[in-house]
């Protein structure tokens, strides 16, 4: 169902986004405005980050959550305070009282709840990556625009304090021109991780292994500042692991605009989790390790700041992988739902990224490089 047209102006109003002139009202006569109703489709790892961020938003109210595993459903409503729980999806899309919903499913499920949704008429956000291909993508993000709702993509990541001020030197030209750009994943994930979960490890249904799940964001974060990328080389291996898909990955990049890039992953280390981004350019240089700032050389930077150490949006050690940004993504798509505004890491942004990751691994498989071209390839 798509906002009803009572329900969207009452907002509109609230938040005279369309309406110039001053409206006042006595505050014992002041209507309180209704919430849109919000669902969350997974209750596994990164459920808590959407259902907590719902939480704190005063536009929307937590309705329903569900998850195949009845007493993973139970919890999570208790625990969020969700009006209802299922173990079938179809039950939570089928209600009228949801407007906009989480897709925190295994990779393979997202195409098929993501288009169960917008058949609806929901608006969609649905974790990274937006499908296991291309083929499933562009079947999400044609129904969306065909139905006329929303379809975001989690990249949180881009919202982090230090990913914003890097992006925000970028765009002042402070780095110059690009030269180089470098994204590394050091993580350890043992055999039972794999095991733990039927769906993990295997192409058919991971999408992937290392780069995919584990370094899909540092991914995300060097295209969104380096730009496209031409080609792609690379290499990946199955070291330490019973599985399918790759626990070790290196790649080597060109950008459209000339740089070069590297990029590296690994799930093999006995390192917990560690994340570093690196760009260079012909008049400055910035590094991002584990979400913060910890090189910064400008023109103009004195020496002893070039090394900075900044607390620069840093969570607890076990979640640095994830940032503290979910709640910020989450909040901006509810205001392009009330707004009606294209999001800004909408189905086609997102799919850019995983097209970049399907390259390289293309090109570990054939051994050869690589080229994605603008328009239908473009990464």
């Amino acid at each position: 169902m798509i906002l009803s047209a009572c329900l969207l102006s009452k907002y509109l109003l609230k938040y005279r986004l369309k309406c110039p002139r001053k409206i006042t009202t006595s505050p014992a006569k002041e209507e309180r405005m209704p919430k849109l109703g919000y669902g969350i489709i997974g209750c596994g790892r990164i459920f808590p980050f959407h259902a907590r961020a719902v939480r704190k938003l005063p536009e929307v109210e937590l309705v329903a959550v569900s998850d195949i595993v009845e007493e993973r459903a139970r919890k999570g409503a208790q625990m969020f305070g969700a009006k209802a729980w299922y173990t079938d999806y179809r039950k939570l899309l089928d209600r009228k009282d949801i407007h906009l919903v989480s897709i925190c499913l295994p990779h393979h499920l997202h195409a098929k709840a993501s288009i169960d949704a917008a058949m609806r008429g929901k608006h969609v956000l649905c974790e990274k990556p937006i499908a296991i291909n291309e083929e499933e993508a562009r079947r999400m993000i044609d129904e969306c625009r065909r139905r006329k709702v929303k379809l975001a993509i989690i990249s949180q990541n881009r919202y982090n304090d230090a990913s914003q001020k890097l992006y925000k030197a970028f765009q002042e030209g402070r780095f110059g021109r690009l030269v180089l750009g470098c994204a590394d994943v050091k993580n350890h994930k043992d055999q039972s991780y794999y095991d733990r979960d039927e769906w993990r490890g295997r192409w058919a249904t991971e999408g992937g292994g290392s780069l995919t799940t584990q370094a899909y964001h540092i991914i995300d974060l060097l295209r969104w500042i380096m730009g496209p990328v031409r080609s792609v080389c690379a290499h990946m291996a199955t070291l330490t692991h019973d599985i399918e898909v790759e626990d070790t990955a290196t790649a080597t990049l060109e950008f459209e605009n000339g740089a070069l890039g590297e990029i590296s992953s690994t799930n093999s280390s006995p390192i917990g989790f560690s994340t570093r981004l690196e760009i260079h350019g012909e008049n400055g240089s910035a590094i991002i390790q584990d979400n913060r700032i910890v090189y910064w050389d400008f023109p103009g930077i004195p020496e002893a700041e070039k090394v900075l150490e900044a607390h620069l949006q840093i969570g607890s050690i076990p979640n640095r992988g994830y940032g503290e940004s979910h709640p910020r993504q989450i909040k901006e798509f509810v205001r392009d739902v009330l707004e009606d505004r294209e999001p800004l890491i909408n189905g086609e942004e997102a799919l850019k990224t995983s097209r970049l990751i399907w390259a390289i691994y293309s090109s570990a498989k054939s051994g050869r490089k690589v080229y994605l071209t603008k328009g239908g390839g473009d990464a």
